[in-house]
């Protein structure tokens, strides 16, 4: 392993803040590009202190934080291969966790910060969150989209082993295996319920592109949009309650939202193209990208489509934005 000192200035999680007179707002992480090059930024939702996380001249990819919003897993191509980064916002250093002659890719932290999954040569690997004991979990097929349970007992992934894309479940340790959506058709994008009793996921079995939910054995499978013209990328509200995903159906991507079981549909955007939604943690708004200034841009609305605001406005592509799990003190503009 490898460490670094980070090139950011700030502190990020408000150390050495008194708090007082503070209001409390939570950050986005983002990518964005930089002539060639893929930085990874964060910013406050009011678009306060935007910040630079990387600054190396290289491809930085899938920022994801940690649940105890102290730390941000990456990847990175800095030194050749892509491999797994951990920024500490608390001590400010950053820290290589994979150093193979492989890619490796998507990290994804567990529910108690313990562990990451990760992507290499085709295969979905785990280690300890300091980079020790990596264990190879899957071994056949192509292998993509690991998700932890909630609870941190099981994960789902996405493998081809059985000649399409399915949905599969395993325990954290690699064994029993499960299809669970045994279908010909290409199932993907798994994402679970705040509970971890139901699965919503993306299929085009019956020859559209639809959100299906599922419960967590894989039963009941059932189509929730039920509309042509292409719907996909999946998330729970912070509460069960609804789904927010992007459709095609009007003609450009735009994000909708779906009562959950009702299947209500409510379309949030009208400009352009807007994907990747992200719900923030108290679920009162979602984060998104949107092409409406003629580059991708972070947005963030109110969970019922309202107060579309611009929080980077940056002559950069910017895109993939994700919550901090907990809100920090807020600096202001």
């Amino acid at each position: 392993m490898k460490a670094g000192r980070l090139v950011i200035l700030g502190l990020i999680l408000g150390l050495g803040l008194s708090g007082c007179g503070r209001s409390r707002a939570y950050q986005l992480v983002f990518t964005t590009s930089i002539e060639e090059d893929q930085e990874i930024h964060f910013i406050n939702e009011n678009g306060a202190r935007r910040i630079a996380l990387t600054h190396n001249h290289a491809w930085n990819v899938n920022p994801t934080w940690s649940p105890d919003g102290a730390r941000i897993a990456y990847a990175s191509n800095c030194n050749g291969n892509y491999q797994i980064w951990v920024a500490n916002l608390n001590h400010n250093y950053q820290t290589q966790l994979t150093n193979t002659d492989q890619d490796n890719t998507n990290p994804v932290w567990s529910p108690d910060g313990r562990k990451l999954l990760y992507i290499t040569n085709r295969n979905i690997m785990a280690m300890n969150a300091d980079g020790s004991n990596p264990l190879q979990l899957t071994n056949q097929g192509d292998n993509t989209d690991p998700v932890w349970s909630p609870n941190g007992r099981n994960i789902l992934f996405v493998s081809n082993r059985d000649g399409n894309l399915e949905i599969y479940r395993m325990d954290p340790t690699g064994n029993h295996q499960i299809n669970l959506t045994q279908n010909r058709a290409s199932d993907d994008s798994p994402a679970w319920s705040p509970d971890g009793t139901k699965i919503a996921f993306h299929s085009n079995r019956n020859g559209q592109d639809e959100i299906y939910t599922m419960n967590a054995d894989g039963s009941a499978q059932i189509n929730l949009t039920k509309y042509p013209g292409g719907n996909y990328s999946p998330a729970w509200s912070p509460d069960g309650r609804k789904i927010v995903f992007v459709s095609r159906r009007d003609g450009y991507e735009e994000i909708y939202v779906a009562d959950y079981p009702g299947g209500f549909q409510q379309r949030l955007t009208f400009i352009d193209q807007n994907c990747w939604p992200s719900w923030s943690p108290d679920g009162r708004q979602i984060a998104f990208a949107s092409l409406r200034d003629q580059n991708w841009e972070i947005y963030i609305m109110d969970a019922d489509g309202g107060n579309q605001l611009n929080i980077t406005n940056s002559p950069l592509n910017e895109f993939e934005p994700f919550w901090s799990p907990r809100p920090v003190s807020d600096t202001g503009k």
